[in-house]
């Protein structure tokens, strides 16, 4: 896709200098707001939290893509409507499926993430291969898929789902059990409601729970995976997020 292109925001913390590297943490912006993409996470009063400034303001360094097809990879520049934004969505994603049959979205919002990977490994102020990633909704998807696939967060990518599928005979060809597994022994936390309009099937998350850590206590690492049950929703409040930024201090600041 030649014509395609990718944009991220880059948030230094203070004090950041090319001879002390810093642990980046990749924030994979959600679904609200097609027009907003990356901004999300980076607008304090915004719809999401502002996931890429507080995680700067704790020490890391952060960065956040436009997912394809989001914010500004949609709008252009141009100041549309959100209804435009949806058309233009649409749109781009008939020419997807039909130029790129046999590709999986997943896959190439995936492999995208892993170039912007490649990318962080060569800057001065980030320490090679210290990465954390984090998202909400869709940045949570992002988030967990990344993270089973690279295993910088190896260099792989989602495989031919839509063909993969049709041969199955429509059958799931994995499930997020699975998808825990192939992170494993690297530090995992999932934060997931028990009341997510979005999600009513809670029983579902928790047996995938027990299921997935199982590969972490076969290794040896029964500590490094975490799951975190609230009841706030969709959204994620100031102690869920407190907690979840701990534990990339935990993991990615080692204290010594």
């Amino acid at each position: 896709m030649p014509d395609e292109y990718g944009l991220a925001v880059i948030v230094l913390p203070e004090g950041a200098a090319e001879g002390e590297p810093t642990p980046a943490i990749v924030v994979c912006h959600g679904t609200y707001g097609g027009k907003l993409g990356k901004d999300g996470p980076l607008t304090v009063d915004g719809p999401e939290c502002a996931y890429a400034i507080e995680l700067a303001q704790r020490g890391f360094v952060t960065v956040t893509p436009d997912n394809y097809e989001f914010g500004e990879r949609v709008a252009r520049g141009e100041d549309v409507s959100e209804d435009e934004i949806n058309r233009r969505y649409v749109e781009s994603m008939e020419r997807f499926n039909r130029e790129h049959a046999e590709w999986s979205l997943d896959g190439r919002r995936i492999w995208e993430h892993q170039r912007l990977l490649d990318l962080m490994d060569g800057l001065a102020y980030v320490r090679p291969g210290a990465f954390g990633v984090t998202g909400n909704s869709l940045g949570g998807r992002m988030t967990i898929l990344l993270a089973a696939l690279d295993e910088r967060a190896a260099n792989r990518s989602m495989p031919r789902f839509i063909q993969h599928f049709r041969q199955s005979a429509g059958k799931m060809l994995y499930d997020y059990q699975d998808v825990i597994a192939l992170c494993a022994p690297r530090p995992l936390l999932v934060v997931e409601p028990y009341n997510d309009a979005y999600n009513p099937y809670v029983q579902a998350n928790f047996q995938c729970y027990v299921m997935g850590q199982r590969a972490y206590a076969l290794l040896g690492r029964p500590e490094a995976f975490c799951a975190l049950t609230h009841g706030d929703g969709h959204a994620t409040t100031d102690d869920v997020r407190d907690f979840a930024y701990r534990w990339f201090e935990r993991w990615l600041k080692p204290q010594p």
